[in-house]
């Protein structure tokens, strides 16, 4: 993974039998996500969004592919933080770019959940002693030891918003003029995964937002990544979507939204 900045993230279960929403968005917690052996799952541990086919989730294989072929892992982050994954939003592409042309990524006929995966590798020294444990994804290949479901709350859109579309603001709760307005704080590439993370400060739970994004600071095309998206109490949010390496966008800010 190419490392811009630190992220944050979540978990979830629902049902997709009809249409493909526009993004998915789900967190754990006030629990805390614990391990197998009960262990409160450390800071950069991996969570996944799964699409399930079958009556139940058959796992994953050592080296991250799902079991049942016909499961797929929409999108895995290093994100835990405190014991809980604060709220993500997936942003679903109608269209991905693959060797082949392009193809629809389509969540039709089976359901999301949320898993927390053990990628936990110890470290010792010469004498034997244990010196650490590092989890999370890794340049020279992630260790996947076992994984879990975990329980969390789960939002999807009910449509796909139109590229350019303009964000526009209902709210009508008053909202102090001089409060701190909702910033991007940081922007991640997971180059090998194919996937790109956003993370916004600043958000009012009572509030929705969009992302606007361009491809450079003089540019004049804008494109609508996602919008509805709910703010949060702690005003973190994080925004997960496909990059495309031919099609980049780099200068993000936050708007108010429907």
């Amino acid at each position: 993974m190419k490392k811009f900045s630190l992220m944050a993230g979540a978990g979830l279960i629902a049902t997709a039998a009809f249409a493909t929403p526009a993004w998915v968005e789900f967190s754990t917690g006030p629990e805390k996500d614990t391990y197998a052996d009960g262990t409160q799952v450390a800071d950069g541990e991996i969570y996944a969004l799964v699409f399930v086919k079958g009556e139940a989730f058959e796992g994953i294989n050592p080296d991250g592919t799902t079991v049942d072929p016909e499961d797929k892992i929409v999108c895995r982050a290093a994100v835990a933080k405190d014991g809980v994954c604060p709220k993500i939003t997936y942003v679903i592409d109608p269209k991905v770019s693959t060797g082949d042309g392009e193809v629809v990524e389509e969540y039709t006929g089976g359901r999301f959940e949320v898993y927390l995966f053990d990628t936990r590798v110890n470290t010792y020294d010469e004498k034997g002693i244990l010196t650490g444990t590092t989890v999370g994804l890794k340049e020279g290949g992630t260790v996947y030891s076992g994984w879990g479901k975990v329980a969390a709350e789960i939002k999807t859109s009910s449509t796909v918003a139109a590229a350019g579309a303009t964000a526009v603001s209902t709210a009508t709760e008053v909202v102090d003029a001089a409060a701190v307005k909702p910033v991007v704080t940081a922007f991640d590439l997971d180059e090998k995964a194919g996937l790109a993370y956003i993370r916004v400060a600043n958000t009012k739970p009572f509030l929705k937002y969009a992302i606007l994004a361009k491809k450079s600071i003089g540019g004049t095309e804008e494109k609508l990544f996602c919008s509805g998206v709910q703010g949060v109490a702690n005003g973190e949010l994080t925004l997960v979507y496909r990059d495309d390496p031919e099609d980049r966008y780099y200068f993000f800010r936050v708007v108010r939204s429907k």
